[in-house]
């Protein structure tokens, strides 16, 4: 019998264990649980959501679909060549498993964890080296650590600009889509720098190709110009954004060609200190000054050579609202299509921003188009430009607040999640049995008697319990089958010499009448009965 001292002990191991877990779950849960407003999804409604820019690609005929578990989850992607992934508006910290697998991808900058844990930084980045395509846009979220492991410094900092929407005021700034940073004048849009030649679409409208109907120009189509029926493709971009941030120096990298496709103007600059004041005298002791511009607030990031084909590509944005749809689709917007009919008070101004994005899904998909040789690039290679099976957009709504009562949504993304990164690697498995392996020990610990799990056979623990659990044990078959399989160890017998056993040599191997009868009598027992009957199996052979 237990002394009063090994049931203390016993008590207090059980407490620290459960208390443990329950705060272990309590802090892991806690930001998952927490409701966030949704906003920045592919599937919301509203007009700080994403819904047209999906409505647009699914009538491409490009299958679109979402992340809400973990990034973890790309290095499933098939054929990364024919998937896109967008990330817009970070809007939650990771949590945060140990990196277990491969870090060492030739890229220094793979920093942290704000955002995105490494071991989903990880995935993404072998997503864009097997030929995948990233669009990032983020302004003050928690998508740092995505720019920083691809050597770019997102400053997090408010750009102001004097370069903005008059129509509406100074926190709708002006892209300025080029690499002079000598003329950055907004109405002097010049070319992408990449896009006027090398882009599918721009392909096509350069050789003056005949499209006779939009459906036939694919992934073009909204570049199609009913009069000429041809291609009208502008390399230029009138793009707006909404309180951006601006991106810092960035770093050389021998894996990764980065350059820089937009930016801010002459006079625009980053309000380092956060007081929405720009302060640049340095002789301000004790000040932190302001920074000015120009600074870049579009960066490609390329695998190689941006110009070829299925090269794996990231985009980087530093504004999270560049395709919401009040911006996406702004003449819906200024007819209250997202406000529930109530015309806004100030009208969303023209703007590239739909185009622009169109040209990005279009330039990352249509490799068959791109890889044309000028000679080839005629009416009848117009099918180059359809949507084909197995292309995909990947939406990552990972990190915005899920619209369910209770958080039970974020709830199961966080089981996902934890299931994804127990199977994506064989360390992380590992982990997970020493995990189950612990949990087991609490098990025993929890036991009353933990000694008779010894290899030694006993009856009581022959699937039952111990004494105190009889009636919920009341099972004569399985006493019976403990018995038999208790005679036959006892004999050295094997299962087949046991069962070829007559029934006088299984009575003599018995030998205790009360069992013999309980063994060849089928009839019911009452509880007092059956624990008798465990009593005798117990002692029997003991002399």
């Amino acid at each position: 019998m237990a002394t009063r001292a090994q049931r203390s002990r016993r008590f207090a191991l059980i407490t620290a264990f459960y208390a443990s877990v329950l705060v272990l779950l309590g802090v892991l849960l806690n930001q998952y649980l927490n409701p966030l407003p949704s906003h920045q999804s592919a599937y919301g409604q509203d007009w700080d959501d994403l819904s047209s820019f999906r409505d647009d690609i699914q009538a491409m005929g490009i299958d679109t679909k979402s992340l809400v578990s973990s990034p973890l989850l790309l290095e499933d992607v098939d054929d990364p060549a024919n998937t896109v992934v967008i990330i817009a508006g970070v809007e939650r910290d990771a949590f945060d498993l140990p990196n277990l697998g491969q870090t060492d991808l030739g890229l220094d900058a793979l920093k942290g964890s704000k955002g995105y844990s490494v071991s989903e930084l990880n995935a993404m980045i072998r997503f864009v080296d097997r030929g995948g395509s990233i669009l990032v846009m983020d302004d003050f979220g928690f998508a740092s650590s995505v720019a920083d492991a691809f050597g770019i410094d997102l400053s997090g900092a408010r750009l102001f600009d004097e370069e903005y929407a008059v129509e509406l005021d100074s926190n709708y700034t002006w892209l300025n889509m080029s690499t002079d940073e000598d003329n950055p004048d907004e109405d002097q849009t010049p070319d992408h720098t990449r896009w006027a030649t090398s882009h599918p679409c721009a392909r096509f409208a350069n050789n003056n190709v005949t499209i006779s109907q939009p459906g036939l120009a694919g992934l073009c189509a909204h570049r199609w110009n009913s009069e000429t029926r041809q291609l009208d493709y502008d390399p230029s971009f009138h793009m707006l954004m909404n309180t951006p941030s601006a991106f810092r120096e960035t770093e050389t990298s021998a894996a990764l060609t980065i350059a820089a496709m937009g930016h801010s103007s002459q006079e625009s600059a980053l309000d380092i200190n956060g007081d929405n004041k720009l302060l640049f005298d340095a002789e301000l002791a004790g000040q932190t000054v302001d920074v000015e511009g120009p600074f870049d607030t579009y960066i490609e990031a390329c695998d190689g050579n941006c110009s070829v084909p299925n090269t794996g590509r990231i985009y980087f944005i530093s504004d999270a609202s560049t395709l919401i749809n009040a911006m996406y689709d702004y003449e819906g917007y200024n007819n209250g299509t997202y406000t529930e009919g109530r015309i806004p008070d100030k009208q969303m101004p023209v703007n590239d921003n739909r185009m622009w994005a169109l040209d990005f899904i279009a330039e990352s998909l249509l490799a068959e188009a791109s890889n044309l040789s000028d000679v080839d690039v005629t009416e009848t290679q117009i099918s180059t430009l359809q949507a084909t099976e197995g292309m995909q957009v990947i939406f990552e709504e990972s990190r915005h607040g899920q619209q369910a009562p209770l958080g039970i949504a974020d709830a199961y993304n966080f089981l996902y999640y934890i299931l994804v990164y127990f199977t994506s690697d064989s360390t992380a498995m590992l982990l997970l049995f020493l995990i189950l392996f612990i949990i087991m020990e609490g098990v025993l610990i929890r036991k009353k008697d933990p000694e008779d799990w010894k290899h030694v056979f006993s009856v009581i623990y022959y699937g039952f319990g111990d004494a105190t659990r009889y009636g919920y044990y009341n099972k004569p078959g399985k006493i019976r089958s403990a018995l038999l399989q208790k005679v036959r160890n006892s004999n050295g017998l094997s299962v087949d010499e046991f069962d070829r056993l007559s029934g006088r040599d299984l009575q003599e191997m018995i030998k205790d009448p009360l069992l013999v009868k309980f063994v060849f009598e089928d009839r019911d027992y009452s509880l007092e009965q059956l624990v008798t009957v465990i009593k005798r199996v117990k002692s029997l052979g003991k002399g």
